[in-house]
């Protein structure tokens, strides 16, 4: 079973956070469950109490990066969740492996912000 890591500083029962997580939407690496938002890792699973979103939106950067002799740019895509209390937490995706996230954390929570950035801006 994967650790659970708080992306904000509540305590949670993880066995109601497994079974939540099971019977959660998936969008790419992102599942909504019925009171939390889960970011499925490698390593571990981040959460975070859906009453707690503010804002969400796709932030692009463009990073250099050396391969060999070279330096190439490599754009990047993240999540960027940030919370009723200010904190930003960016998670990486695909493009477009988020489907239609937006749309249903939209009707789950319809006074979250929804919106894109892209660096630079």
């Amino acid at each position: 079973m994967k650790k659970f890591q708080p992306i904000s500083l509540k305590v949670n029962d993880t066995q109601l956070l497994q079974t939540e997580l099971e019977t959660a939407a998936p969008f790419g690496p992102l599942r909504i469950g019925n009171t939390h938002l889960f970011y499925v890792g490698v390593i571990s699973t981040q959460y975070l109490p859906l009453a707690d979103i503010a804002w969400v939106y796709i932030r692009k950067e463009d990073n250099l990066t050396s391969m060999g002799c070279r330096r190439v740019s490599i754009l990047e895509s993240f999540l960027v969740l940030v919370t009723t209390t200010g904190t930003q937490k960016k998670l990486s995706v695909i493009d477009g492996e988020l489907g239609n996230f937006f749309e249903a954390l939209k009707e789950i929570l319809p006074d979250v912000k929804v919106g894109y950035h892209t660096a630079g801006e």
